[in-house]
């Protein structure tokens, strides 16, 4: 965050209650190189509604549905209604997978099944995951709108997935997020033959690690976090606020393209620019409080950043610290996600 400067000297006699607003403000902007959710307004929190009729579903495996051209559906249970004490790591795993932190459980372990329903449904492409597990470098993809459902008496509620997750940190729920398709990743393994010996062999990671859709940075995930700071997953826990569905319960994943209510453009040196203007802090802050500020009820809280595929990763960190720093200014609740192009 960038502090307006006095063209004159600064004098030794500056009243003090300028000097104590010179020091809140410097501190407010360390704060938010920590944490700038803590300094994001407060806006509503978060409620489950009526579910959307899905209309006709065609189950292409068991637990896997499609609704040609618009989601793909996911059947599974929920685990929790508070906590875990571990950190909520992951929204949604597959069977076998990390029970112990995951909010929902799926009915199939049919990882490759899963991605081609997204590649064939939802016409993403491969993105790039995070590169190691240190919640540094932001994912790049595809945005998805990920909603839970689950049955409530003689009908359906729903809510977005980040609404069900609770920040530690910040005392609040998140709003409406999308998470990012990346595809997770093939990588070359060993692992020991029916021999003994050691081989290397190709093996979609999504299968290995089963964590669908996640909160924390984990680079295997078909779906990455959209979170800032995801390298802590004691952070999270599920938000009871709403009231969550109880453990056990019969739920589905609905799975579908986003539409952002705001799209940046970063160049290969990490300028933004809306509509082919560049953007200096003003007029970005400007930009979020126009869709994301007081009185504005976007359907997703998280503005899009558009980046050409070979721009260093290493842009989208400054790129992050900037839109927050923005989103402060303008009080506006939004996080920046990276769209590859």
């Amino acid at each position: 965050m960038r502090l307006a400067m006095s063209a004159q000297p600064w004098s030794v006699a500056m009243p003090l209650a300028r000097w104590l607003a010179l020091i809140l403000l410097v501190s407010s902007s360390l704060i938010a190189v920590e944490d700038p959710l803590a300094l994001l307004p407060a806006i509503p929190r978060p409620q489950a509604t009526a579910a959307a009729d899905l209309g006709a579903m065609d189950e292409i495996a068991p637990g896997i549905a499609i609704i040609p051209g618009k989601a793909v559906v996911l059947n599974g249970k929920t685990r929790f209604d508070q906590g875990p004490a571990d950190g909520l790591e992951v929204i949604a795993c597959l069977d076998g997978g990390k029970l112990h932190e995951s909010f929902m459980v799926l009915d199939t372990r049919n990882a490759a099944m899963i991605n081609f329903a997204c590649l064939s449904v939802l016409a993403v492409k491969e993105g790039q995951p995070v590169p190691r597990e240190t919640g540094a470098i932001p994912a790049r993809g595809v945005p998805l709108r990920v909603v839970v459902q689950w049955p409530s008496g003689d009908a359906w509620s729903e809510v977005d997935a980040s609404c069900l997750v609770r920040d530690r940190s910040t005392d609040r729920p998140y709003p409406p997020l999308p998470y990012i398709y990346t595809g997770s990743r093939l990588m070359a393994i060993q692992e020991t033959d029916n021999d003994g010996k050691l081989v290397k062999v190709e093996r979609f990671m999504l299968e290995n690690t089963k964590s669908l859709v996640v909160n924390f940075d984990e680079p295997d995930a078909l779906l990455a976090s959209p979170l800032p700071n995801a390298d802590d997953d004691h952070r999270w826990e599920v938000y009871s606020g709403l009231p969550a569905p109880a453990p056990h319960t019969p739920a589905r994943l609905v799975l579908s393209r986003a539409t952002l209510p705001l799209n940046l453009r970063a160049d290969a040196l990490g300028a933004l620019a809306r509509d082919g203007a560049v953007l200096d802090d003003a007029a970005l802050a400007a930009a979020l409080g126009e869709v994301f500020g007081e009185g504005r009820q976007p359907a997703l809280r998280a503005v899009g950043i558009v980046v050409p595929p070979d721009s260093p990763r290493e842009n989208d960190v400054g790129i992050r610290t900037r839109v927050l720093a923005a989103a402060v200014a303008a009080k506006a609740w939004v996080v920046p996600v990276f769209v590859l192009e």
